[in-house]
Parts: structure tokens; C-alpha cells; sequence
């Protein structure tokens, strides 16, 4: 009978166990915390950048609207009536695009009209439940032609921060203002 070959152990295993020492344990610990702590470090990031988007969409949406109701509005006189149950105190106003006129409209999160106020976004803002503040502007002689109004929408948020925090929005429009 031949005799049995037994398993021989490589050169750097001779008398050892096999295993990681505490070492390289720690090493590989810091790695992963420093990529832990780089990953994390992201997530302050993606959540105000997915704020900001959500912030511009409604900014949007809010104008968007506006433009809307302006445009389907068979009176230039009173263009846009903006009054109705969101409002506190039962708030109505009227919107004429044939005249110099500015307005501002509060909106709370959802983009639902809160009330309005007279003034400008860059004074200091503190309407309870105010997310956005629309200030809206008719300039029917920057047009240069007749019966065509500019209207503008300056869109700001959150619209009870200190004016260095808050971010503002730009749209405008012409409207023809001739009564069909």
C-alpha cells in the first residue's frame, strides 16, 4: 500500500490559524467609515435639492394657474377674482390688466390661494400660513402697443423667511386686453 499524502499547509500558514488580524479588522473598519461618512454626507444635499424642485414645481404650477384663470377671464377689467373659502376673512379682490397695477397673493403649500395683501415680496412678509407669495403686475404701457398688457408673476418662498432666504421665481405674459 502506498502510502497517504497529507495536506501540507502553505509557508505562511506553518503554525498559524487561519483569520484576520485586529489590524487589518481596524483598517477595514475605518475604510468603511470614512465611505459611510461620505455617503452620508449626501443626504442633506438630496433633501434640499428635492425641496428646491418641489418648491420650483409649485412655483410653476401656482403661475401657471394664474395665467390660466387671466387668459379665461372675459373682462380685462376684472381679469382675476381671487376670493373663495381658503381665504381667513373671506378676502376678495379683483385683478385689471388695463391699468398699472400690483397686487400680492399668498399661497399655502398646496398652491391653494390664502389671501392677499398690497406691498411688495421684498418687504418683510408675516401672513399665517403663507408658503408662496405671488407678486402679480399689470404694465400695459411697457408694451408700447395698444391693448396688449405685460403681466408679470414674481414667485417667492417660503414666503415668511428673511428675504436673503427666500427663493423668487420670474414668469410673465402679454395679454390682449380688448373686450370681445
Amino acid at each position: 500500500m502506498k502510502p497517504r499524502k497529507t495536506a501540507t499547509l502553505p509557508p505562511f500558514l506553518h503554525g498559524q490559524q487561519g483569520g484576520f488580524s485586529l489590524a487589518e479588522i481596524v483598517l477595514a473598519l475605518g475604510i468603511i467609515g470614512i465611505a459611510m461618512s461620505g455617503i452620508l454626507a449626501l443626504i442633506p444635499t438630496a433633501l434640499r435639492s428635492a425641496q428646491d424642485s418641489q418648491h420650483e414645481t409649485q412655483a410653476v404650477l401656482i403661475s401657471r394657474k394664474i395665467f390660466a384663470d387671466l387668459k379665461a377671464s372675459s373682462d380685462p377689467q376684472k381679469a382675476l377674482v381671487i376670493k373663495g373659502t381658503n381665504f381667513p376673512n373671506g378676502d376678495s379682490t379683483s385683478f385689471d390688466l388695463t391699468q398699472s397695477k400690483k397686487i400680492i397673493i399668498g399661497y399655502d403649500i398646496d398652491g391653494k390661494p390664502r389671501g392677499t395683501i398690497s406691498g411688495s415680496i421684498s418687504n418683510e412678509i408675516k401672513e399665517s400660513g403663507w408658503v408662496y407669495a405671488v407678486e402679480l403686475t399689470a404694465l400695459p404701457e411697457n408694451t408700447g402697443l395698444p391693448n396688449l398688457s405685460r403681466v408679470e408673476a414674481f414667485v417667492t418662498t417660503p414666503a415668511s423667511a428673511a428675504l436673503t432666504n427666500r427663493t423668487t421665481f420670474s414668469f410673465f405674459t402679454l395679454f390682449d386686453t380688448r373686450t370681445p
